[in-house]
């Protein structure tokens, strides 16, 4: 195995529509750091609006940095107090990087930690670079040994797998109810793959893309619509138990509180504009619930568990999969909007 030398190739981004390849420092590597070459790493929609709009939300880049928080990758260093897990080891990590000391984190809602420094975004200053590189360096603590019979592709999914899981489990239990998933991009499908496997009734997506919506039957949807069109009317009469948005589109949150049910949950995991218009009365008059899934928290293990299982099945989702030097084109093919759910690209070549 060749050890890394004094830089590495990576991915900058330096402004809205500027992903360019540079050589960078190799990060320092701390005592109970490890240092990772990257294998596999996937495009979030959160990457996406870096690339679109030059941030995410409300995090602003200070400067340029590296974006992608989902990856896997072999260990090629540990620092000195790294005891279990040795070179070579493959491994998923966990991007987040709390505090571990605040009130947030003591209770178990460490998604919430002011201080969270997580990889591949700019919601600290300096931001904090992700796995668009050759290497990472990251704490132990932060990596899961992966079983012999998981592919880079599926162990790669584990991390949009927990935004999921966690949206899910704001909810609270999917079992039995009917549920409305609007935005088929890769989280909205990976709510439908979970929902399923927990068990839920009935779950419909909306998407005004044909390609989200036949990929959401796969995903294991009963039905599909597109938002544009006319809502068949025995929907519209039942309406749903839980709604989820997922396509950070503001109409879509709009259309989930219409068709949500008396004393329904609304849960958004998007990422919307920051100043949407909703319609406040209906929340009000039909009592529901209207919730915020942020990133998360304590299920990375149980979505690891979960394809262990065989009980969820993910492959379809990853539609395209890029060299390292093809990434800026991939990025753009998402941009232009073309038929794709989870891309991923391939660690930099030997």
């Amino acid at each position: 195995m060749n050890l890394p030398s004094e830089s590495m190739e990576a991915m900058l981004l330096h402004g809205e529509r500027d992903l360019r390849p540079t050589r960078v420092p190799i990060p320092f590597l701390g005592d109970s750091d490890v240092r990772i070459r990257v294998t596999r790493a996937g495009i979030c929609g959160s990457d996406l609006h870096y690339y679109r709009h030059g941030r995410c939300g409300s995090f602003v880049p200070s400067t340029s940095f590296i974006l992608g928080h989902e990856f896997t990758g072999e260990v090629v260093k540990t620092g000195f107090q790294v005891i279990h897990l040795p070179v070579g080891a493959r491994v998923a990590v966990d991007p987040s990087q709390p505090c571990r000391a605040c009130e947030h984190c003591h209770s178990g809602r460490y998604n919430l930690c002011a201080d969270m420094k997580y990889l591949g975004t700019a919601s600290v200053v300096p931001p904090r670079d992700g796995a668009f590189a050759e290497f990472i360096v990251v704490p132990a603590i932060n990596c899961h040994l992966l079983p012999d019979d998981f592919s880079d592709g599926a162990a790669t999914m584990l991390e949009p797998l927990s935004v999921a899981a966690h949206a899910l489990k704001r909810a609270g239990s999917v079992a039995g109810r009917s549920l409305l998933v609007t935005g088929g991009g890769p989280i909205g499908q990976m709510v439908v793959v979970l929902a399923r496997a927990f068990g839920a009734r009935f779950i419909c997506l909306s998407d005004p893309r044909s390609f989200s919506r036949k990929t959401a039957l796969l995903s294991g949807a009963d039905v599909v619509i597109d938002p544009g069109a006319s809502v068949p009317e025995n929907l519209i009469r039942s309406g749903f138990d839980i709604a989820f948005e997922a396509s950070g589109a503001p109409r879509a949150l709009q259309f989930a509180i219409e068709q949500s049910q008396r004393g329904g949950t609304i849960v958004q995991v998007g990422t919307l504009p920051d100043n949407v218009t909703i319609p406040a009365n209906q929340i009000m008059a039909k009592e529901l619930q209207l919730l915020g899934a942020f990133r998360f928290a304590n299920v990375f293990n149980q979505v690891i568990d979960l394809l262990s299982s065989g009980r969820l099945k993910v492959e379809h989702l990853v539609t395209k999969v890029v060299s390292f030097e093809d990434l800026p084109e991939a990025f753009a093919a998402l941009d232009r909007g073309e038929d794709l759910i989870k891309v991923q690209v391939e660690g930099v070549a030997k």
